[in-house]
């Protein structure tokens, strides 16, 4: 029995030393991994005063040898991102991976002249390259970035998209959703709008962007919500209506309030006339204690206010004759193929009669 215990105690002894001996030396090795590598976080890109060439800025984080990270930036002007990754590598110890990108911010001026897709066309080559990557614009030059002096730009920023994505229950942003609006018949690509702000980065807005993408104009955050709220199937989102817009006694927020949407195509030409309605029910967060029975939520006040709203939002993206709601789509579905055409489409779009139903439902009546 004495001779068991002993070789079970012994076993377990040297399992222990084995395991720690592991523990220890995959410690290292991912020691090693991460100070030979360079995880580019951020890619800026701006337009140059050269014809066909970008100013490529990135950061990624170094590893200094109290075990702390550190942001490092850089930046070159190149006619495509591989010309710049290639001077970046030779610039540094890192082996630079883009396999943990998690922005791509693009200036104004490139984005105006619809130089956005042909400045990341390669970049979309890279086989690591992540394509749920947040693509932003900035207005003025992205570089100023890197300038900053503290790593605003990398996780900071992404765990505000991240957060916001959450939220909403929907992928914003992302490379692959601008690419895909792009390239997709009836429907035009948005991006956020990212700001500086006393050495810190925030959102703001959003910017809208012809089939050519060419950034053509900008909507307010309130506009954003509202777009999004359309281009979503189902959409959870933040409704604020002060007391005038929503002919209440209080002011009408919801913080939880979900949104479904439906879009019927009543006809395609000569003028496309078009119904959206948005099913919106949600929990009043202002506080009912006060109101007496004659100065009830009317839900009649509150979709009327909505529909004027987002009325609005949809009259603004028709001047601008960018649909990032995809109005076109249900439009093209609706036509035999050789009917459509996506040239035409943007006059046609601000033509077109378009109409908002809002059906809202207040959960928590008094």
């Amino acid at each position: 029995m004495n001779h068991n215990r002993l070789y079970l105690r012994f076993l377990l002894t040297f399992l222990v030393v084995i395991l720690c001996a592991s523990l220890l030396l995959t410690s290292c090795q991912t020691k090693r991994i991460i100070n030979m590598s360079g995880f580019i976080q951020t890619v800026t890109i701006d337009k140059s005063d050269r014809p066909n060439e970008y100013f490529f800025g990135i950061t990624f984080a170094e590893l200094k040898p109290d075990g702390k990270a550190k942001a490092v930036y850089m930046a070159y002007r190149a006619s495509n991102f591989e010309e710049a990754y290639d001077h970046f590598l030779m610039q540094t110890r890192f082996t630079l991976v883009v396999g943990q990108v998690r922005n791509i911010i693009v200036g104004k001026a490139l984005a105006e002249e619809g130089l956005l897709i042909p400045a990341i066309s390669n970049l979309l080559l890279q086989p690591k390259f992540p394509i749920t990557t947040r693509l932003m614009v900035y207005e003025g030059e992205a570089r100023d970035f890197l300038k900053l002096g503290e790593d605003v730009t990398d996780f900071n920023l992404y765990r505000l998209v991240i957060k916001m994505q959450n939220f909403y229950k929907i992928s914003i942003s992302t490379v692959f959703n601008f690419v895909r609006d792009y390239i997709e018949n009836g429907a035009d690509p948005y991006s956020f709008i990212v700001k500086i702000k006393s050495k810190s980065a925030s959102l703001s807005g959003s910017a809208v962007f012809s089939k050519q993408g060419k950034w053509v104009g900008t909507l307010s955050e309130q506009e954003t919500i509202y777009m999004l709220m359309m281009r979503s199937p189902k959409f959870n989102t933040f409704i604020h209506l002060d007391k005038e817009a929503g002919h209440a006694p209080i002011p009408i927020t919801m913080q939880n309030a979900v949104s479904k949407r439906t879009i019927t195509v009543l006809e395609t030409k000569p003028v496309p006339k078009i119904i959206i309605t948005l099913h919106v029910k949600g929990t009043l967060d202002t506080t009912l204690s006060e109101l007496t029975s004659d100065q009830q939520v009317q839900e009649s006040h509150v979709e009327h206010a909505m529909e004027k709203q987002i009325t609005k939002t949809i009259r603004k993206l028709q001047d601008l004759q960018s649909d990032p709601v995809g109005f076109g789509m249900f439009v093209r579905n609706n036509m035999a193929f050789e009917e459509w055409d996506d040239a035409k489409w943007p006059e046609m779009f601000k033509q077109a009669d378009i109409q908002c139903k809002v059906k809202f439902n207040l959960e928590n009546k008094i």
